[in-house]
């Protein structure tokens, strides 16, 4: 026995729909309800391309409630009466109708920030032991369904950005042409497509489904924005807190400095051991910098120089100034000079704002590591051609 079916609606989805239900076998058109009285008493064949049918168009929604359908599908407009259309929809799900529509299509992922709108309509499901079917094809398929598929075909994906395109000259609905979406108005214009929280509502569900989909969670954008900026900040602090920090050495005939534990082929440079630290000093990581740096001077064989490769450290702290004083006596205890290469000049500066112009002379800086190794060895790289590649 087929479906009984009463089509709501004759525009430009309902006379698809109208079609599409006469000529569907395991469905029955028993009634048609039309909002304009002109079409009061017209044969449903007048809407669509399908033969006389009898039934006739009728604006009394309980007399054509009152076929007792199986089913209402709702087609009326909703983007200018939004809160009418869900009345509509409440009005034959609360007589026990199951209703299947386009018109509410941002509730095809079911969830509203409109207080009591998607309340309103599961109280008269359950009142009617009813169900309720809102969808379309945007929202609720070429823009929420098609990315899940898309994404299942990807092998690897990064974003996923949904547009809709559509011939506006060819949508016979002028009250959501110009009044929602503003066409014939001025570009100042006020129109509702823009007002305060009109595209989530339309479209905020193609985002939560398909996120749904995707298992992504997702914030508000100033919320994210928030979570992004706390979130680089405690990255910040945790890398500058447990920074790079290598012992460098020599590759032949290979210009520059390379990490001794990436490289089997570096080795230390005769006595001098070449320490990177890649982070500012502070107080969360100045003890592990002062560990770092006795670590190194105690590797046998033991250095009789320490060069700290300081290019990456932008600035420093009154406590690493305490760390740094502290590992300076430290290595002289132990006879090892150490010497700064690249430090910056805001950094120096620094330390001589703390009363450290005399500790740290002008022989304890050089400008590049190179420059530094060649001081101590008292001569220059000789196993690389060109000597402006010596660093």
């Amino acid at each position: 026995m087929p479906y009984r079916v009463v089509q709501w609606g004759t525009g430009n989805v309902g006379s698809y729909a109208l079609r599409a239900i006469h000529n569907h076998p395991e469905l029955e058109l028993v009634g048609l309800i039309v909002s304009n009285p002109e079409k009061e008493g017209r044969d449903a064949a007048d809407f669509a391309e399908i033969p006389r049918t009898g039934i006739r168009a009728t604006t009394n929604v309980d007399e054509a409630l009152a076929l007792q359908p199986d089913c209402v599908c709702y087609t009326g407009a909703s983007e200018h009466r939004l809160f009418e259309a869900a009345k509509d929809q409440a009005r034959v799900l609360a007589r026990g109708i199951d209703l299947v529509s386009s018109s509410l299509f941002m509730l095809q992922y079911p969830e509203s920030d409109i207080p009591g709108f998607v309340e309103n309509l599961e109280e008269a499901c359950r009142t009617g032991g009813s169900t309720a079917f809102n969808n379309g094809i945007d929202p609720g398929f070429a823009n929420d369904l098609m990315p899940l598929v898309f994404t299942a075909l990807s092998e690897y994906w990064t974003d996923v950005r949904v547009q809709e395109i559509v011939n506006y000259s060819t949508y016979v609905q002028e009250d959501t042409i110009r009044e929602v979406m503003g066409f014939g108005h001025p570009l100042d214009h006020e129109c509702m497509l823009f007002a305060k929280g009109a595209l989530s509502m339309g479209w905020g569900g193609t985002i939560r489904s398909i996120a749904a989909g995707l298992g992504v969670v997702l914030i508000g954008v100033l919320e994210g924005i928030a979570i992004t900026i706390a979130l680089s900040v405690v990255a910040f602090t945790n890398n500058a807190r447990r920074p790079y920090r290598a012992e460098l050495g020599r590759i032949p005939r290979v210009r520059g400095y390379h990490d001794l534990s990436r490289h089997p082929d570096a080795n230390r440079v005769d006595s001098i051991a070449i320490v990177r630290f890649d982070a500012p000093l502070f107080f969360a990581n100045s003890g592990i910098f002062g560990d770092y740096v006795r670590l190194i001077a105690e590797t046998e064989p033991r250095p009789e120089h320490l060069v700290l490769a300081a290019e990456p450290i932008t600035s420093i702290d009154s406590t690493a100034i305490d760390q740094l004083i502290a590992v300076d006596d430290y290595l002289a205890q132990a006879g090892v000079d150490l010497v700064f290469a690249e430090l910056k000049d805001p950094v120096r500066d620094r330390l001589i704002r703390h009363g450290l112009a005399e500790r740290f002379g002008p022989e304890r800086f050089a400008p590049t590591v190179g420059a530094a190794v060649d001081a101590i060895l008292g001569h220059e790289r000789d196993d690389i051609g060109n000597p402006s590649d010596r660093n």
